[in-house]
């Protein structure tokens, strides 16, 4: 899993199969650990799995004092998430899946992902080059924003899209200032469309068939850079703490899809005799009026 996810987050690849090959791992480390989490009887039968499961992160992004920081957290996270499981089983009448893993879930979500958030961090800050918006907004992303550009593009009576040239968008802006570049001789027509691109964009930003897209990326990537060039060297943190908190904004749903799996195995298991059910005397305390 850790192999996969650090391949997924080198910049500059923009390959999704690490991606789910992670997000297959993970379902199926998450699952395997909340299982622990419902049946185990001691807490290093649970701890354990899940720190053997975690082990790799050391080997992959370094024996530094965040990692291990992360490590311990994380341990100290399992070992709490064992505990609260085991206080709302013994507390509750019936065995609910659902309910018993709300109360260790999150915690171990939280955790891995908080760690997920370091490992992130010790690859940005040590990326052999230097991070740029073009890492974080790669050409294709932006191609798949602009997409959205006809909609603007018909507020002004212009149908834009990822292949509309310079020179069409420069007619298009001459032809709103009562200028028709088609009736213009081939020769007059070019100068015009020339001068016409340097007031619009500047010099030096191609040729007339240059796509309107490409140069857009170029400006905004530029002007985007120089902005956060003074803050360089604190953009590794911050994109840890952005992905900690993508990381908890998806735990939720994430959470719930391992719960319901989690179900389903148990009542498959139930049903085929792997898992029995045992009902135990229990006693109830209750305070009256005298």
């Amino acid at each position: 899993m850790w192999l996969f996810f650090k391949d997924a987050i080198t910049f500059g690849d923009l390959e999704a199969l690490p991606v789910w090959i992670t997000c297959a791992f993970l379902i199926l480390f998450m699952v395997s650990l909340s299982l622990l989490l419902l049946f185990a009887e001691r807490m290093r039968f649970a701890v354990l799995p899940f720190l053997l499961g975690i082990a790799p992160v050391l080997y992959f992004f370094g024996y530094t004092a965040p990692i291990l920081a992360g490590a311990a957290i994380a341990a100290l996270g399992a070992m709490r998430a064992f505990m609260r499981v085991r206080e709302e089983s013994k507390s509750r009448i019936n065995f609910r899946v659902r309910v018993l893993l709300r109360e260790g879930l999150p915690n171990i979500l939280t955790v891995l992902s908080l760690l997920f958030a370091i490992a992130y961090y010790i690859e940005t800050k040590h990326a052999p080059e230097r991070i740029t918006l073009r890492d974080l907004m790669p050409r294709p992303l932006f191609e798949q924003i602009f997409q959205y550009m006809p909609a603007v593009g018909n507020v002004v009576g212009l149908e834009i899209d990822s292949h509309t040239t310079l020179d069409q968008y420069a007619a298009h802006m001459l032809g709103q200032n009562g200028v028709d570049v088609s009736l213009l001789p081939s020769a007059e027509r070019s100068r015009v469309l020339e001068e016409a691109r340097k007031q619009l964009f500047g010099s030096g930003v191609g040729n007339g068939d240059t796509r309107l897209a490409d140069v857009f990326y170029d400006i905004v990537t530029q002007k985007s850079e120089n902005f956060i060039a003074p803050y360089e060297r604190f953009l590794p943190l911050g994109f840890a703490v952005a992905f900690f908190l993508f990381l908890r904004s998806v735990a939720l749903p994430f959470g719930w899809l391992v719960s319901w799996m989690c179900v389903g195995i148990v009542h498959a298991a139930v049903l085929n005799g792997i898992i029995i059910r045992r009902d135990e005397p229990t006693y109830k305390e209750h305070f009256v009026w005298s």
